[in-house]
């Protein structure tokens, strides 16, 4: 098993989180020739990470290779909750991904700009923050994990996102705009203090100080 992905990628990470909590060794590698190259294609035709490579099959889409690994590996298990909490939980990260990220994803160009175009960063950053309440109403109420006191597959998905909001917020001398938000603040603290998953948030750490490093840029230490 061969799961191609950077440590930069916040979906490539949700494996990186979720293999931390399940204490899972697993065989991660770069795509050949970067994402969306001609060699990476014979890979995945779609060009795109992560994907998860075994005998003659591939894996594509972050959520699909988390269900994947767990039904490969389920001791312990992150199917936390009832299926009520379970299905609100899938429901967040989805929602997420399809309503609030991609709002999110043009404020990475502004890092390659000699000077930043702050009314720019400041449109995004209000689109997110206008996004961000339909995860809360989607996400069972409480005040840690996703579904309460136990991890799930849901805090794995989520828990990269929380930290990519913090980090670029801090090094565009913004507010993180998870704070606005009570429970996704407090989710997102019990997540990137958790003690299996804080060697998985330093590798991130790391890789998005790499990224700032390509530009002539000096990360901003995030606690």
């Amino acid at each position: 098993m061969r799961i191609y992905t950077s440590r930069l990628s916040p979906y490539g990470n949700r494996i990186y989180f979720w293999a931390a909590v399940k204490g899972v060794p697993l065989e991660f590698v770069p795509p050949p020739g970067g994402t969306g190259s001609p060699e990476f294609r014979k890979v995945n035709p779609s060009g795109k990470i992560p994907v998860l490579v075994e005998n003659d099959y591939l894996i594509p889409e972050s959520m699909v290779i988390l269900d994947y690994l767990e039904d490969r590996f389920p001791s312990p298990s992150l199917r936390a909750g009832d299926a009520a909490a379970r299905a609100r939980t899938r429901a967040a990260v989805q929602v997420h991904d399809l309503y609030v990220m991609p709002e999110f994803n043009p404020v990475f160009a502004q890092f390659a700009q000699p000077q930043v175009d702050d009314a720019t960063i400041d449109r995004i950053f209000d689109s997110v923050s206008q996004r961000l309440p339909l995860v809360v109403s989607t996400v069972p109420p409480g005040s840690g994990y996703a579904t309460g006191s136990e991890l799930s597959l849901a805090d794995c998905a989520m828990a990269p996102f929380f930290l990519l909001y913090g980090l670029v917020a801090a090094n565009l001398h913004r507010p993180n705009p998870i704070d606005a938000q009570p429970r996704l603040a407090q989710w997102s603290a019990a997540l990137l203090r958790q003690p299996q998953m804080l060697p998985a948030v330093k590798s991130m750490q790391e890789a998005f100080g790499g990224f700032l490093q390509r530009f002539g840029r000096t990360a901003v230490p995030v606690e």
